[in-house]
């Protein structure tokens, strides 16, 4: 579980980056009277996750806030001076984005799990229900079209996920998110889940597919930022350690409207780059671990683009991407600033010295 921390080597403006892992802790507002009527689905409840026995261990987020001292003093970030460079985006990239953006589309339509059932149900009612009648133009016995009320119950043209998300998202109280779920008679969201203002913990199983939750306000008031180092170990580990072969995006809502994405975009190289990696992608209170040459690398890139002007969630966002482009992950950091339709894709690239620190560096997200 996530505890409480005040690391100075991340004291910085009042700001860290969100964190995600892997526990069984946290709570849910799963509807006790929401049943799966498939024996073998693999969805439960969090509170049917407990010792987390499931292949693919229970999936954690955790929030927390570090402050300057003891003061918590906003940053001066109003008028940052620099952000990354917006540059025309290449074939591969603009495929990513487009493939992240459907997907998340295709996600928000999703039922709930009652809404799923209730159609199965429907269905199974329709084709029951043998009601014939006589054709008078053919002759013909003809089967008469069963509707019942509750036909379009389960057809919803859009879910309260990213309702829900940016209301989370704009509160510091508290952390929420989503599961997406597929089994073989159709998808579905699951209910929403809530933790803390300092963690969360969803259960995922070997057919989650995509992971959603906030990243609610700091308490400098300030945007906050994507993807955390926790949260792409924890995508690593929920498809490669875990046996989730379909999960591939882990979506972010951050404070401020930013949507982010976390997306295996390259699978032979992220399986490379975890088989090879796993022993050093510990990670401490959302960093990457104390020690770890991904720690180092983002710490450098992060204190170097701090200098250069760029606020607290711009220099996190582009270290980030630099650990994840420097190392070939297979992984890509795609953002959605708030309002604009699509994702776009980020990239951090830098020259470092012989004791490690940036010399140059370029932080730049397609157009």
């Amino acid at each position: 579980d996530y505890e409480d921390s005040n690391d100075s080597d991340y004291a910085w403006n009042g700001y860290i980056p969100t964190a995600t892992a892997y526990g069984s802790s946290g709570s849910s507002d799963t509807d006790s009277s929401q049943n799966d009527n498939s024996a073998n689905d693999d969805f439960d409840t969090e509170e049917e996750d407990d010792d987390c026995t499931d292949p693919c261990i229970c999936h954690g987020d955790c929030d927390e806030e570090i402050s300057n001292g003891t003061t918590n003093n906003p940053p001066d970030e109003d008028k940052p001076t620099d952000k990354p460079e917006e540059k025309d985006c290449d074939e591969a990239d603009i495929k990513n984005a487009q493939n992240a953006s459907n997907k998340l589309d295709d996600l928000l339509k999703l039922p709930t799990l009652n809404q799923l059932d209730a159609k199965i149900s429907a269905s199974q009612e329709s084709q029951n229900h043998q009601t014939f009648f006589l054709d008078k133009n053919s002759g013909k016995l003809l089967r008469e079209p069963y509707l019942p009320y509750i036909s379009t119950s389960y057809l919803p043209t859009i879910n309260l996920v990213m309702n829900n998300m940016n209301l989370y998202a704009s509160d510091r109280s508290i952390e929420a998110g989503y599961t997406f779920e597929y089994r073989p008679s159709g998808s579905f969201v699951s209910d929403l889940i809530t933790g803390d203002a300092a963690s969360i913990s969803f259960p995922v199983t070997n057919r989650t597919n995509a992971i959603i939750h906030s990243h609610p306000m700091q308490i400098s008031g300030q945007p906050t930022a994507g993807p955390s180092p926790q949260d792409f170990v924890g995508l690593l580990e929920g498809r490669f350690q875990n046996g989730c072969d379909i999960l591939n995006e882990s979506y972010v809502v951050a404070h401020g409207g930013a949507t982010y994405v976390l997306s295996i975009t390259d699978t032979e190289a992220a399986q490379s780059f975890y088989s090879q990696n796993k022993t050093n992608l510990g990670t401490e209170n959302g960093h990457f671990s104390l020690g770890t040459t991904f720690r180092s690398e983002y710490n450098a890139m992060l204190d170097y683009l701090l200098k250069q002007g760029f606020s607290a969630a711009d220099a996190h966002d582009a270290a980030m991407a630099y650990v994840l482009d420097k190392n070939t992950t297979g992984v890509t950091l795609m953002k959605k600033e708030k309002g604009q339709p699509d994702f776009k894709a980020m990239h951090t690239k830098g020259t470092t010295k012989e004791n490690g620190d940036i010399e140059s560096g370029k932080s730049t997200k397609c157009k």
